[in-house]
């Protein structure tokens, strides 16, 4: 059961920093607001932070981890901005006009920014994850449910998830 609040914690804690990230990139590199959630959070952040932790449970070696978890946050870019922006068509983000991009969903700039978190994630902050995973799982399931709370919240103030305007027609 505390896996279940470890990894929502994950998804949701991962989706705010994901949306401040955004935020902070744009004040420095001057880019365009590509946020269009209504809410602090960019959920194919925390899934990809979800996703890294779980491979760095199943992979031992440090630097296989290293190099499971970079794979495994640009493909869920890919996948998430194949979903979002090609099905949804939500135009989240858009690096058609970077070098070295696939699809317009990843490119080489944005790898390498990815590669550098995932370095961070795998010999910094997973670790401390992994010595302190006994924490008490009241204090567990207590962060775990505010943050959802703090999603649904979040949802039923805004019934639209989405700017309609902002849709690709």
């Amino acid at each position: 059961m505390e896996t279940v609040f470890l990894y929502s914690a994950f998804i949701i804690g991962g989706s705010v920093l994901g949306y401040y990230y955004e935020v902070v990139l744009r004040m420095f590199f001057k880019m365009p607001n590509q946020i269009k959630l209504k809410g602090p959070y960019h959920p194919v952040y925390g899934v990809g932070i979800a996703l890294s932790f779980l491979v760095c449970t199943l992979v031992t070696n440090p630097w296989l981890c290293l190099l499971a978890v970079s794979a495994t946050i640009i493909v869920a870019e890919y996948v998430g901005g194949l979903i979002c922006n090609k099905i949804l068509k939500l135009n989240l983000w858009d690096y058609k006009h970077f070098p070295y991009n696939l699809h317009g969903q990843i490119c080489i700039f944005h790898s390498i920014g990815w590669i550098a978190a995932a370095t961070i994630f795998t010999f910094l902050i997973f670790p401390i994850i992994h010595a302190t995973i006994t924490i008490p799982v009241s204090l567990l399931i207590t962060t775990s449910s505010v943050l959802i709370i703090f999603l649904h919240f979040n949802l039923a103030l805004f019934s639209n998830w989405f700017d309609k305007e902002k849709r690709i027609r």
